[in-house]
């Protein structure tokens, strides 16, 4: 809901601000979609960049295609471009917005913070358009509707004003806690009254400003169009006149031709082509045409176009006429005729013929002093047809020699039943164009005055910006005026509400806490009576709350000693006056209401005024006699566990002793067997006190691993001394060395750190965890094992790595259980009992084993062991 919101209102204000754009180069003063895209942003993250973007598009589309009359993709890439600039807009104000309030909170109540979100935050948001819409209008081919001014200082000024006026107050409604409705009404309505004073001024500026404008422009171009209209009915004039010629005389030489057009058709005339297109009473009398003023060269081409009903024809040198129509065109009545023509015919032999539009204007000669009244008489009187072609180009260029760089024109031929084609220069893209049509022997000629960016600029409408911007300027400086004003008001309302509930949520969190604390607790007056009592002392005192407030509650409750003697309320440390020990603890018996007494652990702290007076004390009690007979109760299995274990240690190792002399004498007796009868025996039985012999070691390897893994419990070195890990790992190397060497293996040590811990059992550690590398190593490959440590936190975390056989994921626990084995004896040797001493080690130290997969496929054993005190940098 809220990027719809944005995105419409994006899309409502971009619209509105296109019609505010201030003539001649018809540029948007004021974008205020900028100031929602900076204020959306900040306020709800970059997720509101995308109907930004989208907004900016179609506005951006609507402006090329409507104002422009651009291409589609034209109109596509500059709408990119403004879309990109506007979503870096949102990225940038975003940046600075969320320097200046971290949290979002934008109250507006400081003269900083107003300064920066105006006077910072606009100036450097509106940076990014100023970049990417010229770059849009580059890419468009929009530079003549802009280059009248800069751009990009138009652009950056337009996108500033937005965000510094609409900025501070999006940011103000959208706040929904820290500013209140007041606040928000104060500043929002005079500023849009404001706003609308301006904006209704500013219209009529603009108003004066484009009718201004139009007249001036259209003053202009008529001065030019009437110099048209008057070049063209001289033409005419002139046609009229040769067909004259003709008339008066019944033979019109060659040279006689030539000085009459030269002298008619000079001047403010200059025809490119004039012919006498003459009736022949004999089309086919070739005599006849040779002394026709038509035939000016042998090498022309004559074409006879006959009459309707008569056996006469016209005939004309001049190709590419629709002769037929203009001749039908004469015979209906019409007093001269004009035609569009593509390509004229050379006018002298070896000659190209112009190219480009032309217009072509026809006029009829007949034999009578009055024009024919019907068109049989005109089909009997006419005597031929004057025709005179002259080239747009040439006619435009006489007319707008002064205004050349005034206006740029195109000319549409709009004849009934023809489609509009321009016939003369593109249209040029500017709003500010006037158009006039001329109508001359049925060809309807559309004229389109277009301003030039010369014009335009020679022609700025200062005014209006002066007029919007200062406006502008006064309601920003009023809006951070009344933002300043109202903010003390604002805040003073804002800390009443904020301390009346948090007053309010004291009382109902004190009121919560008597009613559901486990504990008693008693409000005592200097004067002994009891002034607060909750629902928990009540209980535990056997009374209802009410009976006990307003009594004497030392008399009532603890009218006795620890020693059951009386003594009374000044000795009573419960009610106590004295300052040298505020707090008295202490543990004494409270009586019931039913006479019985119970053992309570009581605190008792006095309340004093601000100039230490006595006000009363707080004493929050328990009972405690449960607690009392637990204690007992633990103390005595204490002792119990402690005699238990003791007799079990003493057992322990005297069942070890028992169990392994008996181990060793078994061995020892096998030994001699072997040796003695060796050759009395076959090979199953040596094969037989070879097994009872290895059965025996191991059942001493089990024997001394179990009473190693008892005896971490009662280990008497001291674990909280600081030892140097490097040291213990070489001791470890040092013990393992024949089975390094045995199976060739290389252990690397990196620089390890000072721990806390036991030498003894920390050295035990490493030469399992190194032993284990070695042992279970994979038949033909190098064995390679490394020691590596990492800092975290308050721990070193330590890494044994090993290119070895591995552990399935689901055995990496069960291998620290004592006894538990993956292999079969005769595979690899060992108890089982390692891993489970490894683990007892570390977690006796505080910290935590596990393993996983090493990065060569091997095991990877990691632990954690507590920081040394002052670790040493000469670490080994």
């Amino acid at each position: 809901m809220k990027a719809a919101g944005v995105g419409l209102a994006c899309l409502v204000l971009g619209e509105l601000a296109l019609l505010l754009s201030v003539p001649p180069g018809f540029f948007v003063p004021v974008w205020p979609a900028a100031g929602i895209a900076v204020a959306a942003t900040a306020m709800w993250g970059r997720r509101m960049l995308v109907p930004v973007g989208l907004a900016t598009l179609i506005v951006a589309a609507d402006l090329a295609l409507r104002h422009f009359h651009t291409t589609p993709g034209e109109a596509a890439v500059f709408a990119l471009c403004a879309a990109t600039g506007s979503i870096l807009q949102g990225e940038v104000g975003l940046r600075v917005l969320r320097r200046i309030s971290p949290d979002r909170k934008w109250t507006l109540e400081t003269g900083r913070e107003i300064l920066l979100v105006t006077a910072v935050a606009g100036p450097l948001a509106a940076i990014p358009m100023a970049l990417a819409f010229p770059v849009g209008v580059s890419l468009a081919g929009l530079e003549p509707a802009f280059s009248n001014a800069p751009v990009y200082l138009k652009s950056w000024l337009s996108s500033a004003i937005g965000i510094v006026l609409v900025t501070p107050l999006a940011l103000l409604l959208a706040e929904p806690e820290q500013i209140s409705r007041r606040r928000k009404l104060a500043v929002v309505i005079p500023a849009a009254i404001l706003l609308a004073i301006a904006m209704t001024v500013f219209i009529f500026s603009r108003a004066d400003g484009v009718n201004d404008r139009r007249e001036a422009f259209a003053s202009l171009v008529a001065r030019d169009q009437q110099a048209i209209t008057e070049t063209l009915d001289r033409l005419r004039h002139r046609l009229t006149q040769l067909g004259g010629l003709f008339a008066a005389s019944e033979t019109v030489t060659e040279d006689e031709f030539d000085v009459f057009v030269s002298i008619a058709f000079s001047g403010n005339v200059q025809a490119e082509d004039v012919r006498w297109a003459p009736r022949l009473s004999d089309p086919a009398d070739a005599a006849e045409m040779e002394h026709q003023a038509f035939a000016l060269d042998a090498n022309r081409q004559v074409q006879v176009f006959p009459l309707a009903q008569s056996g006469d024809g016209v005939a004309t040198s001049m190709t590419g006429l629709d002769m037929p129509g203009i001749l039908d065109a004469i015979l209906d009545g019409a007093p001269v005729v004009a035609r569009r023509f593509e390509h004229g015919a050379p006018v002298r032999a070896g000659e190209a013929g112009p190219h480009g539009h032309s217009l072509l204007i026809a006029a009829p000669s007949y034999a009578g002093r009055t024009p024919p009244a019907s068109r049989e008489e005109r089909l009997q009187q006419l005597s031929g047809v004057a025709l005179g072609r002259i080239t747009l180009s040439a006619l435009v260029a006489n007319a707008m020699s002064r205004h050349v760089s005034d206006y740029r024109l195109a000319i549409n031929d709009v004849s009934p039943g023809d489609a509009h084609s321009v016939l003369g220069a593109p249209v040029a893209l500017s709003p500010l164009s006037v158009v006039h049509q001329l109508d001359i022997g049925g060809l309807s000629l559309e004229f389109v005055y277009t301003a030039t960016p010369g014009y335009l600029a020679r022609n700025q409408d200062l005014l209006s910006w002066a007029t919007l911007i200062t406006g502008l300027a006064f309601i920003t400086v009023l809006n951070a005026l009344t933002l300043l004003s109202t903010a003390r008001t604002d805040l003073v309302q804002r800390l009443v509400v904020r301390k009346t509930a948090e007053a309010e949520s004291l009382s109902r969190n004190l009121s919560l806490i008597l009613e559901n604390a486990a504990d008693g607790i008693l409000g005592i007056g200097a004067d002994g009576l009891a002034t607060i009592v909750n629902p928990a002392a009540a209980r535990l005192l056997g009374y209802a709350p009410e009976e006990l407030t307003g009594t004497l509650i030392h008399d009532v409750i603890h009218p006795v000693d620890s020693e059951g003697r009386p003594h009374s309320r000044a000795d009573c440390p419960m009610v106590s006056a004295t300052r040298e020990e505020p707090v008295r603890n202490g543990i004494e018996p409270f009586r019931r209401r039913d006479g019985s007494s119970f053992t309570a652990e009581f605190s008792s702290e006095p309340m004093l005024d601000e100039r230490g007076r006595l006000l009363g004390v707080v004493t929050v009690f328990r009972d405690i006699t449960d607690r009392q007979q637990a204690q007992a109760e633990r103390e005595r299995f204490i002792a119990e566990l402690s005699r238990a274990n003791e007799e079990l240690e003493r057992f322990a190792f005297a069942a070890s002793h028992d169990l392994q002399e008996p181990l060793r004498l078994i061995s020892n007796f096998n030994a001699l067997l072997a040796r003695r009868y060796d050759s009395a025996l076959d090979d199953a039985g040596r094969s037989y006190i070879q097994h009872s012999i290895k059965a025996a070691e191991r059942m001493q390897a089990l024997i001394a691993d179990l009473l190693a893994y008892g005896r971490l419990n009662y280990d008497s070195e001291p674990r909280e001394v600081d030892v140097a890990l490097g040291d213990i790992a070489e001791d470890a190397i040092r013990n393992l060395q024949t089975a390094i060497d045995k199976a060739q293996a290389r252990v690397e040590i990196s620089d390890l750190p000072s721990i806390r811990g036991s030498r003894a059992q920390l050295t035990q550690l490493m030469q399992n965890l190194i032993g284990n590398a070695i042992k279970y190593h994979r038949s033909g490959n190098a064995v390679h094992v490394s020691v590596d440590a990492r800092e975290e936190d308050d721990v070193w975390r330590i890494s044994v790595a090993d290119n070895g056989i591995g552990i399935a994921p689901q055995y990496r626990e069960q291998i620290f259980h004592p006894f538990k084995r993956l292999h079969a004896k005769d595979e690899y040797s060992g108890t089982g009992m390692g891993l489970a001493i490894c683990r007892k080690i570390i977690e006796s130290h505080g910290g935590v084993l596990w393993v996983e997969e090493s990065p060569s496929g091997g095991s990877l054993f990691l632990f954690t062991l507590p920081k040394a005190i002052e670790p040493t940098h000469d670490q080994r």
